[in-house]
């Protein structure tokens, strides 16, 4: 076990900015049959996510299995920290194809 470490950012350096970004599915690890955790890839691979305390990051994607065909959008808190260099991790629970956090739920390694 290591001492825990303290990186502290001021908000508004975050990688993502108000511009939604494509990030690419690194890995996947199944933690139950309807919850797995995923590693993102980060635009600048040196450096830290880099979110302030208490922030989160919008996820968008199609929604899936309905007539509006609208834009979903969603937030997620990832559970690394920016000690965290290349990429960050988001714990994802699949509550089933036809709900909308199928978002990220649904990805498989290499998508974006």
């Amino acid at each position: 076990t290591s001492d825990a470490t303290s990186v502290l950012v001021p908000p508004g350096q975050c990688q993502f900015t108000k511009k939604f970004t494509s990030a690419k599915l690194l890995q996947r690890w199944k933690i139950s049959s309807t919850t797995s955790v995923l590693r993102f890839e980060l635009p600048t691979p040196d450096k830290s996510l880099q979110l302030s305390t208490c922030a989160c990051l919008l996820a968008k994607g199609e929604h899936v299995g309905t007539e509006d065909n609208e834009d979903i959008i969603r937030p997620y808190t990832p559970i690394s920290t920016n000690a965290q260099i290349g990429s960050f991790d988001l714990l994802v629970k699949d509550y089933g194809v036809n709900l909308s956090n199928h978002l990220c739920s649904g990805m498989s390694v290499g998508d974006t």
